[in-house]
């Protein structure tokens, strides 16, 4: 009797120890696939990255933060809110310690922690079989981006805002210390990428989310109305104060020439033959429906932050 209890139970370990293995195996395999997905030769005739990494140069050679249109021909002495600078320190440092396989390295290690924390997020939400089955498929997507650029700076600081304001919706932190972190996060974003309004985005919709849940005057709602003005705030400690907390808004004007990454997907399929445009049509519809049946069974369980940013981003 003692022995087939002990089988069982040796049984029932094995089982925990592989369901525990699965945790962290499997994400682990479809990070290494993302990873492969990224590794491509650094063309420098179409990349950016030679300019950023000359950036960081003329940085240090006299501490200043270039302010014209510094590789123009014409007119070089055209004022502009280089609303990435840092991106350009952080990429000549790297390159100088690892020369551009280490820049690529470095892009790689970014990438993937991003990947893993927004993967990390959705298994919480949906479980290890529907969260990996998701990044399997959005995989071709989100991995359509292959260059060395500050933009994947601006992913992974979107996944660290998204994960520690879930954390305080869940009472894991205190709304004051979040408050301060996310302040001088934001104020380190504002000067890696132009993609800093996302925190914006972020911090204010779980304050919206929160007024229609506890109102106005509950101490969550509180909490998040600080954190949504000290990310405001935070956008103004850059070299170009309030303009480039304002360059969102204003990057269009004057812009010049219509560049294909900001084109809407529908344009983009009259223009050129891009299988992942329609792929990418196809999941956003898949995204849309996954949300019907929880609406249909559970209200409750949806809710409004998470589906303000699906539908949003996935419109944008």
């Amino acid at each position: 009797m003692k022995k087939k209890k002990f089988l069982v139970f040796s049984a029932y370990q094995d089982d925990l120890d592989f369901a525990r293995a699965s945790l962290y195996t499997l994400p682990l395999l479809i990070v290494v696939l993302y990873i492969l997905l990224l590794s491509h030769g650094i063309n420098l005739v179409t990349a950016d990255l030679g300019r950023h990494i000359e950036n960081g140069k003329l940085f240090f050679s006299d501490f200043h933060v270039i302010a014209t249109n510094t590789y123009s021909y014409t007119y070089p002495d055209f004022p502009v809110h280089n609303h990435h600078w840092l991106s350009g320190v952080f990429f000549y440092l790297v390159f100088r310690a690892g020369g551009f396989v280490g820049t690529h390295l470095a892009f790689l290690v970014i990438s993937a922690a991003a990947f893993l924390i927004f993967l990390r997020i959705a298994q919480k939400k949906a479980g290890l079989f529907f969260a990996s089955a998701a990044a399997l498929l959005f995989l071709p997507v989100i991995a359509e981006r292959t260059e060395v650029r500050p933009e994947a700076l601006s992913y992974l600081l979107a996944g660290i805002f998204f994960f520690l304001l879930l954390k305080y919706r869940e009472g894991g932190l205190s709304g004051k210390m979040l408050a301060l972190g996310l302040g001088l996060l934001q104020a380190l974003w504002v000067n890696l990428h132009i993609y800093f309004f996302v925190g914006w985005v972020l911090a204010g919709t779980f304050l919206f989310e929160s007024i229609l849940a506890t109102g106005f005057k509950s101490a969550r709602t509180k909490a998040f109305g600080l954190i949504f003005v000290l990310v405001l705030a935070a956008s103004l400690v850059n070299p170009f104060t309030y303009h480039g907390a304002l360059a969102p808004l204003t990057i269009f004007h004057e812009y010049g020439y219509r560049l294909v990454e900001n084109q809407p997907v529908w344009f983009l399929q009259k223009v050129m033959n891009r299988p992942n445009l329609l792929y990418f049509e196809v999941m956003l519809a898949l995204l849309v429906l996954s949300f019907i049946p929880t609406l249909v069974r559970n209200r409750k369980k949806v809710q409004p932050a998470e589906l303000i940013f699906a539908l949003g981003f996935g419109a944008a």
